[in-house]
């Protein structure tokens, strides 16, 4: 129950990083954002993989979950990653538009 709560949780965020970044205005805040869906998807990935093989307990099932995880994983990583280094940007974005 947990994994697909996690599933559900993930691809909503998802879908609301991903509204907000066509309804923002600067680069950098738009970029913020796909970093933050990366991170979103990259758990989706991994619950997945994860959720298919706690059910399946196959060979097949195994792969998707080494491949699953491996992506997701590559996601969540880059995610956090882009996110810290546009923290600085997005804020001085923010700055300039309330001025």
């Amino acid at each position: 129950m947990f994994l697909i709560t996690t599933i559900v949780i993930s691809l909503v965020l998802f879908v609301y990083f991903k509204v907000n970044q066509t309804r923002s205005s600067g680069p950098a805040e738009k970029r913020s954002y796909a970093a933050k869906s990366s991170v979103a998807a990259g758990v989706f990935l991994a619950a997945f993989g994860i959720n298919s093989f706690a059910y399946y307990l196959t060979g097949p099932a195994a792969f998707v979950l080494l491949l699953f995880v491996a992506v997701g994983g590559a996601n969540i990583f880059l995610g956090i990653r882009n996110f810290k280094q546009l923290k600085p940007y997005v804020e001085k974005e923010l700055a300039a538009n309330d001025q």
